[in-house]
């Protein structure tokens, strides 16, 4: 599997895992049967659906403001490229004193 992939793969988990803990802390109250309540079922179900969609809206803004964020980095990057041009030239055309 190549590194990007692993790396969606991993993010992938970690998000389940923590919507999987979270929502499992919060509805789970009991441990007497082995079975879930409906109550149980009910708040799991608006937990997860409620994280889900906050996923979705935060990878939907994310794919949004994704390329203003690596313009920017290009720009600034550029701009110090420049600035490390200019002082490179300035040192090499100073006439040694003697």
């Amino acid at each position: 599997m190549a590194d990007p992939q692993l790396r969606q793969v991993k993010d992938f988990l970690g998000v389940f895992n923590r919507i999987s803990e979270t929502c499992f802390n919060t509805c789970v109250n009991t441990f007497v049967d082995r079975t879930t309540t409906d109550e149980e079922i009910q708040c799991l179900d608006r937990c997860v659906t409620k994280y889900l969609g906050l996923n979705h809206k935060l990878m939907e803004v994310y794919v949004e403001i994704q390329p203003e964020i690596i313009q920017r980095r290009m720009n600034e990057l550029s701009s110090l490229n420049n600035q490390a041009s200019n002082e490179e030239e300035v040192k090499t055309n100073e006439v040694p004193v003697n």
